[in-house]
């Protein structure tokens, strides 16, 4: 098998037509599967020359630029947005320092001609920083933040694995990597990492007294603000959807109308969402199943899994319970039943 990837070593030197030209016959006669270029600098900082970036955008590979505090993942999509947005050569720069509890803090900038270009028209890239947990520390709680111009903190998703800090971001500003351990009284077992993952990122929140209340159930609209908050969209307040039991001043108005716009959603009806309903587990598979093919995320899949209720399941919702049960992201309640209408 040939490799994948090509690795481009520039120095502390700009990236130049030639060297994207020889890199792509290389790709040519040796990637299998998805074409990625490695730009490797050994400063904080790259310059792409402008023929060479566009040669790359028509070349059909994905760009990771791995610099001194950092590494970029760029797909197609968001490398066509930053040239289109600039007027030439496009300067990429990673400045890595550290908080006082020595964790990264990253300022990533990219500019073209002193123009500041802070989006890829809604796409994301991918940054991956080192870091080396602390022995206290819990992996699921490690975090990231993003500082606004102001700044204000925001959680951004971000996951530690294997030594590497990642997350996806659709603008740029300053990144900061935190703790945030929560821990509830009442969860053990089997679902406690994914709660103390949840909680780090306030995707979920207790309900009290130090509690979770890990068996009650989840309505329509706290699990649509679970997804929201999962997303790291920035969700305008003033957000409105078309259901009428859905109201303005409602806390979970904005998420609704971010999720209906997105398509994630169908209510009970054109106007009716039931948004204090509890969600049943095969309308929980198809929103999943719908974030998922939205935001091309690759899921593993394994042997299809035939419930024995499997004609219980609502012909709308099929597909995705078979899609999430592939990919072991959803499992039966036990006597191979998915029970599709509990909760």
């Amino acid at each position: 098998k040939g490799k994948d990837s090509v690795v481009i070593q520039i120095g502390d030197s700009s990236l130049n037509k030639k060297s994207v030209i020889a890199a792509l016959n290389e790709l040519k006669k040796t990637a299998q599967t998805e074409k990625r270029l490695q730009i490797v600098s050994s400063s904080n900082s790259v310059v792409l020359e402008r023929e060479a970036a566009e040669l790359i955008n028509s070349s059909n590979v994905n760009t990771e630029i791995s610099l001194n505090g950092g590494s970029l993942f760029i797909n197609q999509d968001a490398l066509s947005n930053i040239i289109s947005s600039s007027q030439g050569d496009i300067d990429i720069s990673l400045i890595r320092t550290e908080t006082a509890e020595g964790r990264p803090v990253v300022d990533i900038n990219i500019t073209s001609d002193n123009e500041v270009i802070t989006d890829f028209g809604g796409n994301e890239i991918i940054v991956a920083i080192p870091y080396i947990l602390k022995p206290d520390e819990n992996a699921n709680a490690i975090v990231v933040y993003y500082v606004d111009s102001n700044g204000a903190y925001h959680m951004a998703t971000g996951q530690y694995n294997n030594g590497m800090v990642t997350f996806k971001t659709n603008h740029l500003s300053k990144f900061e990597v935190g703790y945030n351990l929560v821990k509830f009284e009442d969860v053990t077992g089997w679902a406690e990492d994914y709660i103390t993952y949840l909680a780090a990122r306030k995707i979920i929140n207790g309900a009290g007294n130090n509690k979770f209340l890990p068996q009650n159930n989840i309505t329509r609209a706290e699990f649509v603000k679970m997804l929201a908050v999962l997303s790291s969209d920035r969700i305008p307040n003033e957000l409105k959807s078309n259901y009428t039991d859905v109201y303005s001043d409602d806390w979970y108005a904005p998420y609704i109308a971010w999720a209906a716009k997105k398509g994630y959603i169908l209510g009970m009806s054109e106007t009716i969402f039931a948004p204090n309903e509890n969600i049943t587990r095969e309308q929980m598979a198809v929103i999943i199943n719908r974030f998922i093919a939205d935001r091309n995320i690759k899921l593993y899949n394994s042997e299809a899994k035939l419930f024995d209720d499997a004609s219980d399941i609502s012909t709308y919702a099929k597909d995705a319970v078979n899609v999430l049960s592939r990919a072991d992201i959803i499992s039966g309640k036990g006597n191979n039943k998915f029970e599709p209408k509990q909760n």
